[in-house]
């Protein structure tokens, strides 16, 4: 029996589809930005108030870490989420995290990171 190797070949977006077209994709996102309105809004919300009161109640850290320790305060999960992030960042790529406490946590490592939301998924990178 043969089957086909790219099973996964209608969810992805091919790697060449960012240069094809002007809709604001790049090599980074899974799907086309969406039109949703409310998802539209909120970004602008988001860019516009949400983003820079989370910038003024970060307090950096001040001891020279460089990644989030293990802790019984936060769920499973949630260090990994932000250490992926965390080393994305510093090789110089763009990354993701899921939630505005994540956004929080990772501001408090690198205060000067460039931050964008998109359909749920909030894009950090340097």
């Amino acid at each position: 029996m043969k089957t086909n190797p790219d099973v996964l070949g209608c969810f992805w977006i091919p790697p060449h589809y960012h240069k094809l077209t002007s809709s604001g994709v790049d090599a980074n996102t899974v799907k086309p930005y969406t039109t949703n309105t409310t998802d539209l809004q909120f970004r602008q919300n988001f860019q516009n108030h949400i983003l820079p009161e989370l910038r003024s109640k970060v307090t950096p850290y001040q001891d020279g870490r460089k990644f989030m320790r293990k802790s019984k305060t936060y769920g499973v999960g949630f260090s990994d989420i932000v250490n992926d992030a965390l080393r994305q960042i510093y090789k110089g790529h763009k990354s993701h995290v899921l939630t505005q406490d994540q956004v929080v946590e990772v501001l408090k490592f690198v205060p000067d990171i460039n931050v964008s939301y998109s359909d749920g998924i909030y894009f950090v990178w340097k």
